[in-house]
């Protein structure tokens, strides 16, 4: 709840460039978290629900329209690991990754805020490979 502490926590998962860390995203996040209600929140926020939820999405895609994965490998919270293994699932899961690309981004947790330069770059090289490959 305290706006100094949850800067600090926001500061320390943009490792490439902190500079959009500012009031309105700290107040983004403190304002919930006042709610009286947070508090059986947070945990299960933390916690996540046992892998269970990222098998729901995978499941949940078409397997005939591409994914980008664009991820931050120097997210301190969820490693590049789980990238693959969100990567094995979508295998297991469809049967192939042929529509499923990862892009790999010198970012930490949130690469669309803290770096959009490169996320921007990585969704446009994506976008500009899948349409050469449309037969129109």
């Amino acid at each position: 709840k305290r706006p100094e502490r949850i800067e600090s926590i926001i500061r320390s998962v943009y490792p490439v460039d902190d500079s959009n860390v500012d009031k309105t995203l700290v107040e983004s996040i403190a304002f919930p978290a006042r709610d009286p209600k947070a508090a059986d929140v947070y945990p299960l926020v933390i916690r996540g629900s046992k892998g269970r939820y990222v098998d729901d999405l995978i499941s949940s895609l078409r397997s005939d329209l591409p994914v980008l994965l664009a991820w931050g490998v120097l997210d301190p919270w969820i490693r590049p690991a789980a990238a693959d293994r969100f990567i094995q699932v979508y295998a297991q899961n469809k049967g192939q990754t042929d529509f499923l690309r990862r892009s790999n981004l010198q970012a930490g947790h949130c690469p669309m805020d803290e770096c959009p330069d490169i996320t921007n770059d990585a969704i446009l090289l994506w976008l500009s490979e899948e349409d050469s490959q449309i037969k129109w």
